[in-house]
């Protein structure tokens, strides 16, 4: 049944791609494959977006990253407008055990350039309505600055995605796919920058992107919006933010959104950065 799930989402992820998704907020997120487990430390600046009521682990739709006590950095395409009761669950790893989360609603700043069709300048602020205090639980990512000529993380540089995502869907017997399954856990990948391929005419490779992962091992991401940390001289950094991968199975890298790129843009909201 398991295997019947995955195949099932494979499919269903591949329509989305090749038809609405590069229009719409995207609502399917996938798990990271070839990934592990977290360990306690890692990753604890990664929060969850999600929706009212934001009290099970399937209100959490996207992935962002705290880059200030009172800021979240995350991909553009994962606001929708039309809905206006946005939340952030921070300091968990574990999304099954909802007395460890905490809520706090945000405002979305997405950039004035990005394309909700080819996906361009995908990148978007959180702003908290109260501060966050950093703890064994909660930490905060630094901005990047070891970027290279073309804006880019230096390829020797070691890198972490981390993310939950859909693994498969329960089915109920006659019936489109119902409840997506999530893992509880929140799931690490270590990683690096990566030749993005040339032939994708659907989301293109623009400047204002990168890529990572690939390396001949099957589709491996976190969720959307999520951040891709690199440690630069002893560091832990924020270097991208997770913008369009393939549907599984897949060996491709997925595709980032330059934060070495939008820095000053990032700093003009954010006063306590500058």
């Amino acid at each position: 049944m398991l295997m019947g799930n995955k195949i099932l989402l494979g499919n269903l992820t591949i329509l989305l791609f090749l038809g609405s998704l590069v229009s719409t907020p995207l609502k399917i997120h996938k798990r990271i494959v070839d990934g592990r487990q977290c360990r306690a430390n890692e990753a604890l600046y990664h929060v969850g977006l999600c929706r009212a009521p934001c009290n099970q682990k399937h209100d959490v739709f996207c992935g962002g990253s705290l880059i200030n006590p009172k800021w979240v950095l995350s991909a553009a395409h994962c606001d929708d407008p039309q809905k206006s009761d946005l939340s952030v669950v921070i300091g968990t790893q574990d999304l099954s055990n909802t007395a460890s989360w905490k809520v706090i609603k945000g405002k979305t700043i997405k950039h004035d350039k990005y394309d909700r069709k080819t996906l361009d300048s995908d990148i978007m602020l959180v702003e908290l309505e109260e501060s966050i205090t950093p703890s064994n639980t909660i930490e905060i990512i630094g901005l990047p600055t070891g970027c290279d000529v073309n804006n880019e993380p230096p390829t020797m540089l070691q890198c972490l995605l981390a993310g939950w995502g859909v693994y498969g869907w329960t089915v109920p017997k006659g019936k489109t796919p119902g409840t997506p399954l999530f893992p509880d856990h929140l799931d690490c990948l270590d990683t690096h920058r990566a030749e993005c391929p040339m032939e994708d005419t659907i989301l293109p490779v623009t400047p204002n992107k990168f890529c990572a992962g690939g390396d001949g091992d099957s589709f491996n991401c976190g969720d959307f919006g999520g951040g891709l940390e690199c440690v630069h001289d002893g560091r832990k950094e924020l270097y991208g933010v997770a913008s369009s991968f393939r549907a599984p199975p897949t060996s491709q890298p997925a595709k980032f959104t330059k934060v070495c790129q939008f820095v000053d843009w990032i700093k003009g909201h954010v006063a306590e950065l500058k």
